[in-house]
């Protein structure tokens, strides 16, 4: 026979059992709310970390590879090599890499949230050797 609302009230009061006070739940509820928010901005903040990081790898191999570059090559096809490995990268899709040749310098900039400027000097055996000349050996 079914039983009534009083009934069950009473058998919830005898168990009494992981029965917490709605405030406790509320409370937590805030709480928890908190704590994802916090998480979600932290996580956030990581993938723009992940980001920086890889468009400076990808930027200073781009550099590097530009600085000796070989006869079929030109640094107009490694920046669309660059490009295409940075946008490789998660979190990266938004991202843009230009190199530039000015004189004896290759300068590249790796753009996401932040911009990263960065110049090497390229390969040049005659002047090394002038100075190798130069300094007796």
């Amino acid at each position: 026979m079914a039983k009534s609302v009083t009934e069950y009230r009473e058998i919830g009061k005898k168990r009494d059992v992981g029965r917490l006070d709605a405030s406790f739940t509320v409370e937590a509820a805030l709480v928890m709310s908190a704590l994802f928010l916090f998480i979600a901005s932290l996580i956030t903040g990581v993938f723009d970390i992940h980001a920086r990081v890889a468009g400076n790898m990808v930027l200073q191999e781009a550099l590097e590879c530009g600085t000796r570059l070989e006869e079929e090559q030109t640094l107009s096809e490694m920046e669309s090599n660059a490009q295409q490995d940075y946008r490789g990268y998660f979190w990266c899709g938004g991202g843009n890499i230009s190199l530039k040749e000015k004189g004896n310098r290759i300068s590249g900039t790796a753009k996401m949230k932040t911009e990263t400027d960065i110049s090497v000097k390229k390969f040049d055996p005659e002047n090394f050797l002038r100075l190798l000349r130069a300094a007796g050996i």
